[in-house]
């Protein structure tokens, strides 16, 4: 069971074969703007995403069955390289990406996740296109106008198998790992699920 986690808090839980059928009929929807939070100016509503690399997901599915003996996320999940607060502006949000070379993060807000901003949705649609001023207009808006939301999170005992099939099925460079009141605890990436499969000796059967 995932919880699925909003700007709004605590959205649903939810099986992993009901998020997979969400993925398949529309992914999961992008934020739209909060009535609740302050702002300035009108936010565009971002478009539904695309998540992470097709490679990355292939990859998943490829060795879904030959995972190491770490039989939970919390045999694999690590600090989060770098968090972001919703109503940071994109630019700041950018840099830190940038300074810390990461695809993506988790958003928060009073330290509860409620979002993911992947480095490649910052720029806009239209780049080549778009004018100084509307370039500044871009870069100064909040996180929460580019990041994905809701998403659903892995708690420390959800077995890896769930989780991995769950990045597959959403194309998600990492899943945020949190405790049950939505408080981020760590994350769990692509890249440490590929990089068990270089221990042969912690290889399994799934747990």
């Amino acid at each position: 069971m995932f919880a699925i986690y909003g700007i709004q808090g605590h959205v649903a839980s939810a099986a992993l074969e009901q998020v997979q059928a969400l993925a398949r009929t529309q992914a999961t929807r992008a934020v739209l703007p909060d009535e609740g939070m302050q702002g300035q100016g009108s936010e565009p509503q971002a478009q539904s995403p695309q998540y992470g690399s097709h490679g990355a997901a292939l990859a998943l599915q490829a060795y879904a069955q030959q995972l190491p003996g770490w039989s939970r996320v919390e045999h694999l999940m690590q600090p989060c390289a770098t968090v972001l607060e919703v109503q940071s502006d994109l630019a700041s949000a950018w840099r830190l990406l940038a300074q810390h070379d990461c695809e993506a993060a988790p958003v928060l807000r009073q330290d509860r996740f409620v979002g993911l901003l992947q480095r490649k949705r910052c720029w806009p649609e239209q780049a080549p296109d778009v004018s100084a001023e509307a370039w500044a207009a871009h870069w100064a808006q909040p996180v929460r106008a580019c990041m994905t939301s809701p998403l659903p999170v892995a708690h420390p005992e959800t077995p890896l198998a769930d989780a991995a099939a769950l990045m597959q099925a959403l194309r998600l460079p990492l899943l945020a790992v949190c405790d049950g009141s939505g408080v981020l605890l760590g994350e769990l990436s692509v890249a440490a699920l590929l990089g068990a499969l270089t221990q042969p000796h912690r290889l399994s059967a799934w747990g």
